[in-house]
């Protein structure tokens, strides 16, 4: 049960409100110096899981899942607790608000986990969780933009050599809502039906994002509306971050126009560091869950050919918030693995070797 570990992510802006109003940086100093420190100290996470022998042995790790997503819903709420609090002039709950967004963001990994899911109920669970953080068009353009076209000039999600993280931030935000705009409306062109109603996905979940946030005023008030909102942008911000790191500098080769080789375990950088497996339940291992989106957290692989990362997601964020030192410090290392790959004849590792259409879906 080493995974709820991971409890210790939404619970840490709780924990720092009960500590007293001057203690707001909680969460960003476990966040960014901690667990950074942590896997200095204790390094990369190599281990390979086995498959559990037993239908119990899966279970416990979604009920892991579970738990961890009633957590995401109880700091929701606890975000606008802090809006109902608020009267204009206790600054420390703003800094309690950043802690909860903070935390939000990096737990974003649970709906995007249950995204994958081939269970119509937890699909529905990661619905609600992005909902919640103002982001339900990421659930559409996630699932059939970014799978398909990462690491291509097509995928939004991907960030260029040489992008800053101020510069893709914008592009990704306003990319994913158009593109997931395009593919509801494809989807229901291809459907023969009309793309403005309820049926297409886009639609449905921003009213219904909408609509929470009006009820969120009607019974609490401008502020608790406020702190919803601005919670909510807080994750976002968290998550496109992630998104940065993920793919930075790297790309798949175009064979012929509009056609590139297929995507393999080269095309993800490897934050794989033992604390942060635990605490971002194996987000780290970015790489196979490309090659397997639907692979449970708890079995995803470590790959040594996977491209390296300095440290794990949360020490490769801080250090993208200093465009200078990344470039600096990373532009060389995606260089040298752009350089490797163009002369090496590339085995995914993971059954997709050869070359694959980038068709939009």
């Amino acid at each position: 049960m080493k995974y709820l570990l991971a409890s210790l992510v939404p619970l840490s802006p709780i924990l720092g409100y009960l500590a007293g109003d001057s203690y707001f940086f909680i969460t960003p100093l476990f966040f960014f110096l901690i667990v950074p420190a942590l896997d200095f100290l204790f390094g990369r996470d190599t281990t390979q899981y086995a498959e559990p022998n037993s239908k119990a042995g899966s279970m416990k790790f979604r009920i892991i899942l579970y738990f961890c997503f009633l957590l995401q819903l109880l700091l929701v709420m606890f975000g606008i607790y802090l809006g109902v609090l608020y009267d204009g002039e206790n600054y420390f709950l703003i800094g309690h608000l950043v802690s909860t967004g903070l935390a939000l963001g990096a737990f974003g990994l649970v709906s995007h986990e249950l995204s994958h899911s081939t269970n119509k109920w937890e699909r529905l669970i990661s619905l609600i969780g992005y909902s919640s953080i103002f982001y339900p068009h990421y659930f559409i353009e996630h699932l059939s933009g970014h799978h398909v076209n990462y690491c291509t000039p097509k995928d939004v999600s991907t960030s260029f050599l040489g992008e800053s993280l101020y510069h893709f931030i914008p592009r990704s935000i306003s990319g994913s809502l158009r593109n997931a705009w395009r593919l509801e409306k494809k989807k229901a062109t291809i459907s023969g039906r009309a793309a403005w109603t309820f049926k297409n996905r886009f639609i449905l979940l921003m009213t219904i994002s909408l609509l929470t946030l009006f009820g969120i005023y009607s019974i609490f008030g401008s502020y608790a509306a406020l702190f919803y909102i601005a919670q909510g942008i807080a994750a976002l911000l968290v998550i496109e971050c992630a998104n940065y790191v993920a793919h930075y500098g790297l790309e798949r080769r175009e064979i012929s126009p509009g056609v590139f080789e297929k995507g393999s375990v080269e095309h993800a950088w490897d934050t794989s560091f033992w604390f942060s497996s635990l605490v971002l339940l194996n987000l780290p291992r970015h790489a196979d869950h490309h090659c397997n989106p639907s692979k449970p957290f708890q079995l995803l692989s470590y790959f040594e050919k996977s491209p390296k990362a300095i440290s794990g997601p949360s020490g490769m964020i801080l250090l993208s918030f200093f465009p200078f030192l990344w470039a600096r410090i990373m532009d060389p290392i995606a260089i040298q693995y752009r350089n490797h790959l163009q002369i090496e004849d590339l085995d995914s590792n993971c059954g997709l070797k050869g070359v694959l259409s980038q068709k939009e879906i």
